[in-house]
């Protein structure tokens, strides 16, 4: 039977010990009004909910007696219908940049709850907007009550900067022949910096994963149960895109060069276009859940071939490669449903001297 515990703070909290899964824990000071707010609320233990080292001091809590290296007990918070940028650090005093928290807090929970107060949002270099994806919700506490100052305006201007960019249709004829194409496919690590023309951006995309028949949308790649799970992320010098295949267009997503966040190689930020394959494993509801991630590699394979081949038809060099895919999937603020698969390098090969 589970056990239910009154703590004065979150010290207080982290010094309970031999716990059951289930057991509840009701910390005081659980309004962020209070001066002295220390991220008080629900929280319930579960001792499969951790891994080593996983403790950020407010929403996972490792108890004393489970030394950091050892052991998965942890105090989970519990956000009930409510999430505190607060826990993740925010100050909303006017003066701190709290994009971060307001980040944090959407990425692990999908909403947040700001206080009456006034959160400044500025962009940084890591990051340069709140980052919102489909049924997030930022919640305000009452007209003229919550303020988001955007800090020098850099958030709007930036996101102003990158409208969605209209694709021109797909060229669907010409290009070498199949069997000619097989034979000059291959790798190439070495890039002119040039940039690809819109109709050889568009033609890519199109060969890679676009729609092929329209009175049925289906695509170039096969998908299992026609799942189509597979997004293709496009990383130019202006910012970050992502493929939408039945509009023919490029809905952008992140300001700025994240194509060296596609890899650690030099190539990366030469190459004009880096490709990032995104499985939303929600789309294969149909799989077992144990089957979908091999479904998702196996449909990437698929796409990336399509790739290979139109850049050998096409005289382009491309090169698919390794990744820092937590750390990618934080910067471009993906669910925990969605993961990154693999980066393909597209560009005009390197001018021999």
């Amino acid at each position: 039977m589970a056990s239910i515990y009154a703590k004065a703070d979150i010290p207080d909290l982290r010094s309970e010990v031999n716990h059951w899964s289930g057991d509840e824990a009701f910390v005081a000071k659980r309004s962020v009004t209070d001066a002295d707010y220390d991220g008080g609320g629900r929280f319930i233990y579960s001792t499969a909910a951790g891994a080593p080292g996983d403790d950020d001091g407010s929403t996972v809590i490792r108890p004393g007696n489970v030394p950091d290296g050892w052991g998965n007990g942890r105090w989970l918070r519990q956000p009930d219908g409510v999430a505190r940028a607060e826990w993740f650090g925010a100050k909303g005093d006017g003066a701190t940049n709290d994009i971060q928290a307001v980040n944090a807090c959407l990425s692990k929970y999908g909403r947040v709850d700001l206080m009456g107060k006034t959160y400044v949002v500025a962009a940084t270099a890591e990051q340069y907007s709140i980052w919102m994806l489909d049924g997030m919700v930022v919640q305000g506490a009452g007209v003229a009550k919550t303020t988001l100052a955007l800090g020098c305006g850099l958030v709007l201007a930036q996101a102003q900067q990158l409208p969605p960019i209209a694709l021109p249709p797909p060229q669907t004829s010409g290009g070498k022949p199949l069997m000619q194409a097989l034979k000059e496919r291959q790798t190439q690590r070495e890039f002119s910096p040039e940039k690809l023309p819109p109709q050889t951006l568009a033609n890519l995309l199109w060969a890679a994963f676009g729609v092929n028949r329209p009175e049925s949308g289906h695509r170039t790649a096969p998908s299992a149960m026609n799942s189509q799970e597979i997004d293709l992320y496009v990383a130019t010098d202006d910012g970050l895109f992502l493929y939408e295949p039945k509009e023919n267009r490029l809905q952008p997503l992140i300001p700025g060069d994240l194509r060296d966040k596609s890899g650690s190689q030099p190539f990366v930020k030469e190459a004009p276009v880096a490709l990032i394959f995104v499985a939303d494993l929600a789309r294969l509801a149909k799989a077992r859940p144990e089957e979908r991630e091999r479904f998702a590699l196996i449909h990437t394979g698929c796409i990336s071939q399509n790739v290979y081949l139109f850049c050998a038809s096409e005289g382009l060099a491309t090169v698919v490669h390794e990744l820092d895919r937590a750390t990618l999937a934080q910067t471009i603020r993906l669910r925990p449903d969605q993961k990154v698969i693999l980066a393909q390098s597209v560009g005009f090969p390197k001018r021999k001297p």
